[in-house]
């Protein structure tokens, strides 16, 4: 019975290489593309990502996308998308029409406007800890950070660590 296994794991093997192969060269004759879509393209970073994105790829191949208009150089050398990230159906429209394989998300809201919006708050499991687990999360988390007991949207109070140059 164990040989059985041996020589199953052994021919899934060949085939998993040989699929690699086949998939390898069809890249290379770009029959199969990757297309890249950027979420908050207008920012710095965003911008140059895409620019790079699509030197290396084509400008085709690379779908920038942002709430707001982005630079002339990134509207102007390929696609480009108005986007507010929280719109799932969009989102996944846009994924469907360009046919998307990767996606870099860059989007990001400033603290005040999240803290507003409860569709942005994260969901998270709150977990009772000892005072002696609570000293060995102290020296887990470094100095670069700072325990600080907070109060929960549900009135709870925990503990969270913070970049020591936080306010």
């Amino acid at each position: 019975m164990q040989r059985y296994k041996s020589i199953d794991f052994f021919a899934f093997a060949i085939r998993h290489i040989i699929w690699c192969i086949i998939l390898y060269l069809c890249k290379i004759e770009n029959q199969l593309k990757e297309v890249i879509l950027v979420i908050g393209s207008s920012g710095q970073i965003g911008t140059e990502l895409v620019m790079q994105l699509r030197g290396m790829y084509g400008n085709d191949n690379v779908v920038a996308s942002d709430i707001r208009l982005s630079s002339d150089e990134v509207i102007q050398s390929g696609p480009f998308q108005e986007l507010d990230v929280m719109d799932v159906k969009h989102l996944h429209e846009i994924v469907r029409q360009y046919k998307i394989t990767q996606v870099f998300l860059l989007a990001a809201l400033l603290s005040a406007t999240a803290e507003k919006n409860i569709e942005c708050s994260i969901q998270g499991l709150l977990i009772e800890l000892t005072p002696e687990e609570l000293e060995k999360l102290d020296v887990y988390e470094t100095d670069a950070y700072k325990r600080k007991e907070v109060e929960l949207t549900d009135g709870k109070k925990a503990w969270v660590y913070l970049n020591k140059n936080s306010e």
